[in-house]
């Protein structure tokens, strides 16, 4: 949950709309301090068109932070799991590609739902700090299972992809230096 300042403007006409009214809402910028002693430093206001002027403010505004997430989603897919480099030449290939790659990252954070992870589930370096409710990119998930498989192969014991963690769990102790360095490994 949070709480939101927000101006709305209606209706508003813009060209590009023809001769629909719209709803303009501009979000108040959030404050935020880089450090715990600097000034208050604000992030650029949002501002958000609505071509449909009934619906209400809380539902624009959810809409709009799922839109992030989706955001979010399509940044993974390309980056982590390779969107833009497929190598087909077909027609059909050239069609499916996207919807596979989309499949494998519902089927990713699926598997980590079923399994409970919410929260990264290997550990962090010291000097990063956890964020509070940080939740499990693909990249943390695509670095676990590349862990478990890569465990399995070297006789390596590690807590499973499928076992959901409990509160006493810690770091297994590898004592194979370069296992350790397989295991964590991130690219």
């Amino acid at each position: 949950m949070h709480r939101f300042d927000v101006k709305v403007v209606a209706p508003v006409r813009w060209k590009g709309a023809g001769a629909r009214d719209l709803l303009l809402l501009i979000v108040r910028p959030l404050a935020y301090r880089p450090t715990r002693h600097s000034r208050l430093l604000y992030r650029e206001p949002a501002y958000l068109l609505s071509s449909d002027p009934t619906l209400s403010v809380a539902q624009l505004l959810q809409a709009y932070l799922w839109r992030w997430e989706m955001e979010v989603a399509f940044h993974e897919e390309k980056r982590l799991l390779g969107l833009r480099e497929a190598q087909v030449r077909t027609e059909p290939a050239v069609q499916t590609a996207p919807a596979f790659v989309a499949a494998m990252y519902g089927y990713l954070h699926l598997a980590a739902m079923q399994a409970g992870l919410q929260i990264p589930p290997l550990a962090r370096p010291g000097w990063q700090r956890p964020k509070p409710q940080e939740r499990c990119t693909a990249g943390h998930l695509l670095g676990l299972l590349r862990a478990e498989l890569w465990g399995r192969a070297l006789g390596v014991n590690i807590r499973s992809f499928t076992t959901p963690p409990t509160a006493d769990t810690k770091a297994p102790v590898i004592l194979s230096p370069p296992a350790a360095a397989v295991i964590y490994a991130q690219g």
